[in-house]
């Protein structure tokens, strides 16, 4: 078999391009540029390089491909050019497609985000809940708008499903893509901040998990249908517990209210005026202090996906770091 992937270098999409190597498969990677060769560099992985606007490069690269996952986003807190949204989210992934079905190819999964369903009111949230509150940021707009316009596209000669992922961790680059990690050595190294009250829940799913559903998507994922790809519901004050016991910390956590967050995050956007990157922005504040409370049992009946429970993964994660010499 062999898969074109697009944002392989990036920390899911790499990961990904790993998994399906593992599993004899040829990837045809779209990469942007040489500097993350290394990333790539191992037999079974092809590389071709240009970006989603470069046709000529799809095309060349989805030559006899059977599938194309689609990885690559724009998933900044913050950015001067709120164009790149847009641009890359949406537009882009219309090239992609477009792309796919002038090379003839029969399958395509696209790598959504959860964050695109909206908070949970009163019950878990499906695939098929309405959201009721308006996005909380461009990413989350633009990748309804481009999930939607995807599936509305599902047919026969180029099947179309979508993967909701909720919040990711796990070993891998630790790029923003990647908070769950980043916030896992924080801890280890001295973090003692709990958001609020504490007890907003969020969905945690181990690295492993979405790339076994990517590769299980590829076969089982049914024509213009999305799949929540989340692992355990917990709130902020258990992530920190068992943040705390599997990195060793001792350090006693302090609850920080919300509009102190709030205001420490208006000062770092007022900030980023003269260049300096915020960490937070007032609407992703907001966006976590709701709850994200998801139902996962679609990609288990239909993917067959046994999800990592979120201590085993943490523990996972930790002994990672540490082999990575990225904890002492």
């Amino acid at each position: 078999m062999k898969v074109f992937l697009t944002g392989a270098t990036g920390y899911i999409g790499n990961r990904i391009a790993h998994y399906l190597v593992d599993k004899g498969v040829t990837v045809h990677a779209l990469v942007r540029s040489k500097k993350k060769n290394h990333l790539l560099e191992r037999d079974g992985i092809v590389l071709f390089y240009g970006d989603l606007t470069n046709n000529d490069a799809m095309i060349e690269g989805m030559l006899d491909c059977d599938v194309v996952i689609h990885s690559a986003a724009f998933a900044a807190i913050y950015t001067k050019t709120p164009q790149l949204f847009t641009d890359i989210n949406v537009k882009g992934s219309q090239q992609v497609f477009y792309a796919a079905k002038k090379s003839r190819v029969k399958k395509m999964v696209f790598i959504s985000s959860a964050g695109v369903l909206g908070p949970s009111n009163g019950k878990p949230i499906n695939e098929e809940s309405e959201r009721l509150l308006p996005y909380f940021n461009a990413y989350e707009q633009t990748k309804a708008e481009a999930e939607q316009w995807l599936l509305n596209r599902s047919s026969p000669v180029l099947e179309v499903t979508a993967l909701n992922l909720s919040r990711v961790f796990g070993p891998g680059q630790l790029t923003e893509a990647n908070a769950g990690t980043r916030l896992l050595k924080q801890v280890a190294e001295g973090w003692r901040v709990i958001p609020g009250d504490g007890k907003s829940i969020g969905n945690y799913v181990y690295i492993d998990d979405v790339v076994e559903a990517c590769y299980k998507a590829m076969e089982k994922g049914q024509s213009g249908e999305r799949y929540i790809i989340g692992g355990e519901n917990l709130d902020f004050n258990t992530y920190f517990e068992v943040a705390k016991k599997y990195t060793n910390a001792h350090q006693k956590m302090m609850h920080l209210p919300v509009w102190v967050i709030l205001i420490a995050s208006r000062v770092m956007q007022f900030l980023a005026n003269f260049g300096v990157q915020p960490a937070i922005t007032p609407s992703w504040v907001k966006r976590y202090m709701y709850n994200w409370v998801l139902d996962n049992t679609k990609a288990k009946q239909e993917l067959g996906i046994v999800f990592t429970p979120f201590e085993k993964g943490v523990n996972k994660t930790v002994a990672w770091l540490k082999q990575e010499g990225k904890l002492k």
